[in-house]
């Protein structure tokens, strides 16, 4: 009889532990997709002290940015100022937020993954909506009972955008070249720019980004105004 009130007691035991554990796991599922929503909160409040808080700022810290890899925290950090800095100079546009969708993650122990789709929308000068969205994969690690980034990663979305879409990112994109010469500001080229690039000028000249950039910086005339007009898109799957 005591054997079988002793296997009872075990088993009660380990069935209350594991609901304990169910419990434990669902709120740090919660925790992380709060972290996910205030790090992109962070990003557009331009907040980089909070941006800083959100990672484990060492040399594991990681982030991929397009195909380039960024590897330890003193470059991620000095990526992240370069993007809020840009930003700032050139904004989306009134009402800049961001929305997580579709989260998908999993705790095990101190350490987590996430993949969600990341939406950002705002509204122009004419109260018009614009947005973008990618998809948002990252590692988390528990550091003194906070949930932190150790890895982050921002993808190309699989959905197909839209040719309106795909025009207002190149006129965007065209705009702020255009006005390079005005301001002589030429981090917007730096940004935009692949290493690769090359320009063909309608003499047939041609110049890669290096020297175009140090064309720019050249350049002593004074320019009044500069636009993008005539701008067609045809997109092909």
């Amino acid at each position: 009889m005591k054997d079988h009130l002793w296997t009872l007691s075990v088993i009660i035991l380990l069935a209350s532990t594991s609901c304990q554990q169910q419990i434990d796991i669902e709120k740090e599922r919660e925790a992380i997709i709060k972290v996910l929503h205030e790090f992109e909160d962070s990003f557009a409040a331009f907040d980089m002290e909070n941006l800083s808080a959100a990672h484990v700022q060492d040399e594991s810290d990681t982030r991929l940015a397009g195909t380039e890899l960024h590897q330890g925290w003193n470059e991620i950090e000095t990526l992240l100022n370069s993007y809020l800095d840009y930003n700032k100079k050139e904004p989306f546009g009134e009402n800049f937020r961001n929305e997580k969708e579709n989260i998908r993650l999993k705790v095990t122990g101190n350490t987590a993954w996430a993949i969600c789709d990341n939406i950002w929308k705002w509204e122009d000068a004419k109260g018009e909506p614009g947005g973008f969205q990618n998809i948002h994969i990252s590692f988390l690690e528990k550091i003194d009972g906070e949930w932190k980034f150790s890895f982050n990663a921002y993808v190309a979305s699989p959905a197909v955008e839209s040719t309106e879409r795909v025009k207002e990112l190149l006129i965007a994109l065209s705009d702020g070249w255009s006005k390079v010469l005005l301001t002589k500001d030429t981090s917007h080229l730096e940004q935009i720019w692949a290493p690769g690039f090359t320009y063909i000028r309608p003499d047939g000249s041609i110049f890669n980004k290096e020297e175009g950039i140090a064309g720019v910086n050249k350049d002593t005339d004074t320019y009044t105004d500069a636009a993008v007009s005539d701008f067609n898109v045809q997109l092909y799957n």
